[in-house]
């Protein structure tokens, strides 16, 4: 698992930078390496206490939005999958320049059924390739993959809270809590997923 340094700014967000980036603007800072020590080991560690440290609750939850890819050879072998593409069960995102949010559908609900089986396709560690989408005002934008520091914004307490996405001519409307949103693109053969995603800060 890779580390992540995150850096406090002005404007109350926090900046999230790996390993490898350098643009940090107006912090210029530059994680060059990170390291784990294992501290100790043995049976000892879970032996009956009667005085464990009090759990430490984080300070504040942050959260940034995600796009993935899924090329075309993690999901095309997966039958279901694919006849959800074919039957457009898994929207094709040309079919319209704007995607407001509704419900969760009940294709929605079997596109995640389909899912949670695939461990390439999961949604969670899986062999997707993840980038940062970028705040743009009060909405977000992704221009394509990018290594550029992640901005990650307070999070929204309002369990109906959206954002908007503007992504390659296209507007979408993503739930920031527990939803994502699905799309193929036929033009590059793949599906992309556009979702929220959370840290706790202390």
């Amino acid at each position: 698992m890779a580390s992540q340094l995150f850096i406090a700014t002005p404007d109350g967000n926090v900046a999230g930078i790996k390993v490898g980036q350098d643009e940090n603007a107006p912090h210029h800072a530059h994680l060059l390496q990170t390291t784990l020590s294992l501290v100790g080991t043995g049976s000892a560690a879970f032996s009956a206490r009667e005085q464990w440290p009090a759990p430490i609750t984080p300070r504040r939850q942050f959260y940034t939005i995600q796009a993935t890819y899924y090329d075309s050879t993690l999901w095309k072998p997966q039958q279901d999958i694919a006849a959800m593409v074919d039957d457009k069960t898994i929207r094709w995102i040309d079919d319209a320049n704007v995607w407001p949010f509704t419900q969760w559908a009940d294709s929605d609900v079997a596109v995640a059924r389909s899912r949670q089986g695939i461990k390439q396709l999961s949604g969670y560690e899986d062999g997707g390739r993840r980038f940062s989408v970028a705040p743009a005002g009060e909405d977000w934008r992704f221009t394509g993959p990018n290594d550029e520091v992640t901005v990650w914004h307070p999070a929204r307490t309002q369990p109906n809270s959206r954002q908007w996405i503007e992504y390659a001519g296209h507007r979408i409307e993503l739930p920031v809590h527990l939803y994502y949103r699905l799309f193929y693109e036929q033009k590059f053969d793949r599906l992309i997923e556009f979702r929220a995603v959370y840290v706790d800060l202390w």
